[in-house]
């Protein structure tokens, strides 16, 4: 038997490396055999030995230039050994050969989207759908493409035609979920997620993404079991930190979370969003000191990259203002924003918004109403906004996010206008140097605060913020004692701020008054797990759990409605309540309060 036919005899049995070696032989023996190099290039490639199939399939396109398959694998090895720029040359000159081949098309919108040259990578996958429409996976990868382009309609459709095309695909399911979660409809990704799971249990990325969803419908622990099984895998899967980060911060669970996210390689591409939930972790820490959190969000800001130049500054005959946030709808930031659009003067300001956000509410429509140039920009890049605020020419633009979720602070690291300031969303520093001011006041940050900021402190003589109470608001109630007989305190802050020291301070008022009970209604109270945590936590000091009344979040009318069952609000520590002690002051609710050592401990 010749070597040839050993080597087809062992390919046939399946022995793939006894045949790469044999044809490693032939090639040597036979170099200008063309024939013979390509096979072996595909037998190394199947080996996942992708350098010895790069060198053997150069050597067979040398000898046999025009073979377009021939090609098109030499770029599916360099795709797959990292060599980008060289698979999409070999992939367009297989395609120059012969055009009609969708799964070149397939592979070189692959290669272009590792690149970034998404404009490119969706016109491959195109032509690969229009060459064989029901090529699964090039849908599922057109959708994926559209997720990224934050195009997430087109994304769900696209995913939605994988799963017609193959009704059991796991990864367009979760693709779909995807799509779906970012268009805020979670209760449909979930339901996605939870049927990928159902074929392949262990499958990261939907473990993952649906710990993402169930924190939004308040899920807690069950969030933070899925996020660890996909997180405790070895090697561990780093998108699932950031989900799990996220959900032990909604948990109360500070310690843990700051070690998870702080795991992040900052090579893992869910870096970023890590270091944002990080430094927000760090400001419910008790263990940590003003000095501590200044320090690390100047380190986070001294790996921005920053713009070479800035934004110019062009003549108007009025400023124009831009204010950049997520939450331009029903969120807390809209009870101290609102009044500050309608009451600028228009005889000197031209006021523009941009909203990135995924879908708009009542309190959406009515804010669009009360600015002269209203952007929607949830679909846009970091690099397309910065683009579209520089040619709206604003002279002042304003981030009301800080590290807060959705935040676009790169837009800030670009320069996007001549004079950039961080004010209401975030009670700390952006760590930026090319955020120039932080908007605050003279309570929050005393004299000497400015060590703990990169902006310049621009402190209002007035106050910080003015709070625009609900319009529906229900009349203020008698307070529950008279009725009762006994105090109810209260308090409506999320669990990230009721930490030990709080548990403990709480308790040491129910131990001085033994008839008091305790009121706390937030999100992820309707988690049965986390009402024993709590129950348990106040156990420890003494107190019995029917002293303790815990209620789910709930509409804003019965939320502000709830407060007529409470006599005397607590505040929180080293982050205070400032939206929440608001509406109880508004409510009729005093408020106990104490003063900290930094911005987020002295809103109260």
């Amino acid at each position: 038997m010749t070597t040839r036919e050993q080597a087809e005899t062992a390919l046939r049995a399946g022995r793939l490396s006894e045949a790469a070696d044999l044809y490693d032989t032939l090639c040597n023996h036979h170099p200008q055999d063309a024939d013979c190099w390509a096979r072996l290039g595909d037998l190394r490639a199947a080996l996942g030995q992708f350098n010895r199939s790069i060198e053997a399939l150069q050597r067979a396109v040398a000898l046999q230039p025009q073979q377009a398959g021939w090609w098109g694998n030499l770029g599916a090895s360099q795709l797959d050994h990292g060599q980008l720029e060289s698979a999409i040359a070999s992939f367009r000159e297989s395609l120059r050969l012969s055009a009609d081949q969708p799964g070149i098309h397939y592979n070189l919108g692959a290669a272009l989207t590792h690149l970034g040259q998404l404009d490119e990578a969706l016109a491959s996958y195109r032509q690969a759908l229009a060459l064989r429409p029901e090529f699964a996976e090039a849908w599922l990868n057109l959708g994926s493409l559209h997720s990224q382009r934050r195009e997430y309609d087109l994304a769900m459709r696209a995913a939605e035609e994988a799963l017609r095309l193959r009704p059991a695909y796991p990864e367009a399911m979760n693709n779909l979920g995807q799509a779906l979660a970012a268009l805020e409809r979670h209760d449909e990704a979930i339901a996605r997620y939870r049927a990928a799971l159902g074929i392949t249990p262990d499958y990261p990325e939907a473990h993952s993404n649906l710990a993402a969803s169930l924190v939004y419908r308040a899920q807690l622990h069950e969030a933070a079991n899925h996020a660890r099984r996909a997180f405790q895998r070895q090697p561990p899967f780093w998108p699932a930190a950031n989900n799990l980060g996220n959900a032990l911060i909604r948990l109360g669970e500070i310690g843990e979370a700051i070690a998870v996210l702080a795991a992040v390689p900052a090579d893992s591409p869910n870096h970023d969003t890590a270091q944002d939930n990080l430094l927000l972790a760090l400001n419910y820490d008790p263990a940590q000191t003003p000095e501590t959190i200044a320090a690390a969000h100047r380190r986070w800001g001294g790996r921005i990259r920053r713009s070479a130049t800035a934004a110019p500054r062009r003549e108007h005959r009025r400023l124009r203002i831009g204010y950049l946030s997520p939450d331009f709808s029903s969120h807390s930031v809209a009870f101290f924003i609102e009044p500050v659009l309608r009451h600028h003067d228009r005889e000197h300001f031209e006021i523009a918004a941009y909203a990135d956000l995924a879908g708009a509410d009542d309190v959406t429509r009515r804010l669009q109403g009360q600015v002269e140039h209203w952007r929607a920009v949830h679909a846009l890049d970091d690099r397309s906004l910065t683009a579209l605020i520089r040619d709206d020419e604003i002279d002042i633009l304003v981030d009301l996010a800080g590290h807060l979720r959705s935040n676009r602070l790169r837009v800030f690291a670009e320069r996007a206008a001549p004079i950039q300031a961080t004010y209401l969303g975030y009670p700390n520093t952006t760590g930026l140097e090319s955020m120039d001011f932080c908007i605050t006041d003279d309570i929050l940050d005393p004299p000497g605060s400015e060590t703990l900021y990169t902006e310049k402190l621009l402190r209002l003589p007035t106050g910080f913020a003015c709070y625009q109470p609900p319009a529906d608001a229900p009349a203020v109630a008698p307070p529950p004692a008279i009725a009762n007989g006994y105090i109810t305190f209260g308090s409506f802050h999320t669990l990230a701020k009721i930490n030990a020291a709080v548990v403990e301070r709480w308790s040491s008022l129910l131990q001085r008054l033994p008839d008091a009970r305790l009121r706390l209604q937030t999100f992820g109270l309707s988690d049965p797990s986390v009402r024993e945590k709590i129950r348990n936590a106040f156990a420890a000091h003494g107190i019995a759990p029917g002293r303790i009344d815990m209620h789910p979040e709930s509409s804003l009318l019965d939320y502000l409605r709830a407060h007529g069952q409470v006599d005397i609000g607590l505040d929180t520590l080293p982050w205070s309540g400032h939206t929440t002690t608001c509406h109880a002051l508004w409510m009729g609710v005093p408020t106990i309060t104490l003063a900290g050592n930094r911005h987020a401990g002295r809103l109260g």
